[in-house]
């Protein structure tokens, strides 16, 4: 079943990401703290609640490192994206003992939805969890799903196969008309 997305330009996706997570940030937080969201809003991508909050839990995996910047991955869909008219930001996270889950942020015309692509990504898709936090069941996985070569290689530090991933998420969402 596809999933629908609506135009919208990079600086306003960015500007309600960082609405979002100020919205769900303790209302205790000083004005110092929540202008220091707008420069480090990547750190609180956990913040965001609601619908995008079930939409990426459904993968297992931390946010103790959250990478947005192209530059920092060899992953091309990392950062903002405007493709064929569809916007999203697309992030890794991870914790230091697992492989980072790449996932997309994007406007469904009434609110923030997140997507996580099977396809590409460095995940676990029989335990649903990050490569990293289950070995043994990894190691299964990579038995049964990969080349003999490849499974004998299996290491935490994997990338992401940015065309799979976005083979996946061109699959999966469609333009709301």
């Amino acid at each position: 079943m596809s999933r629908l997305y609506a135009k919208i330009s990079e600086a306003e996706l960015k500007r309600k990401i960082i609405e979002a997570i100020k919205a769900n940030l303790d209302p205790l937080l000083d004005e110092d703290a929540l202008e220091d969201v707008e420069e480090d809003w990547p750190y609180h991508i956990s913040q965001l609640g609601g619908k995008i909050a079930g939409d990426l839990s459904k993968i297992e995996f931390d946010y103790e490192n959250v990478n947005i910047s192209p530059a920092e991955t060899r992953n091309r869909l990392v950062g903002f994206h405007n493709i064929n008219g569809f916007t999203f930001c697309g992030v890794e996270a991870g914790g230091d003992w697992e492989n980072s889950v790449f996932f997309i942020i994007y406007w469904d015309g009434r609110r923030l939805r997140g997507y996580i692509p099977n396809i590409g990504n460095t995940f676990n898709t029989d335990t649903k969890k990050a490569f990293g936090n289950d070995h043994k069941a990894d190691a299964k996985w990579f038995k049964d799903n990969c080349s003999d070569e490849l499974a004998a290689e299996y290491t935490l530090y994997l990338n992401p196969n940015s065309d799979k991933l976005l083979e996946d998420i061109q699959h999966r969402l469609k333009e709301k008309t």
